[in-house]
């Protein structure tokens, strides 16, 4: 078998979607959890937004907070899926054989799918409170992000050689970048 580019992402896009199936099976809300869970986060910055903007300086607190926050979204979530990747799939990599880079890849996809509902939702808010332009969208919420994805998958590809001989660097790795 030749390995070629789309085998790659062939294998990725099957690994990925097998995973997100395997994680939300025998969920009442399935993939439903995906816009949940940043809908219930950005739900939360605007109640402690409007508990702590009394003041003038603070006006502005859920927009800081929130880009923040898709930025660490997707950088943790890349991260710890590329970094459990080749441990998750070892019985797969094992008993079929598949281009060396689909595993890690598939993490790269599977922490996109998991942090773009959180994407368009805090851009929803955004737009709706800013009117957000084509160069503001691009400037202020998709390089950061691409720049985010890029160094994250960078990072989780080194994690996830360490952690294959160090198994301990899987349960720490979300509490260092929590730190």
């Amino acid at each position: 078998m030749r390995n070629t580019k789309s085998n790659i992402f062939q294998y990725s896009f099957v690994l990925s979607t097998r995973y997100l199936r395997t994680i939300y099976a025998q969920s009442i809300l399935g993939f439903l959890w995906l816009f949940v869970r940043p809908s219930i986060n950005l739900f939360t910055l605007l109640i402690i937004a409007s508990v702590t903007s009394n003041s003038e300086p603070n006006r502005d607190f859920v927009n800081i907070v929130l880009s923040g926050f898709l930025v660490y979204d997707i950088f943790s979530r890349i991260v710890q899926h590329t970094t459990t990747s080749s441990i998750y799939y070892k019985n797969i990599v094992r008993n079929v054989y598949m281009p060396i880079f689909a595993v890690p890849l598939s993490g790269l996809f599977v922490g996109i799918a998991e942090s773009l509902p959180g994407l368009i939702v805090s851009f929803i808010y955004l737009n709706s409170k800013y009117n957000i332009n084509l160069n503001g969208l691009i400037s202020g919420i998709i390089t950061p992000v691409l720049i985010s994805a890029i160094l994250a998958f960078a990072l989780g590809l080194l994690l996830a050689l360490i952690n294959i001989w160090i198994r301990d660097v899987k349960n720490s790795i979300g509490i260092v970048l929590q730190s």
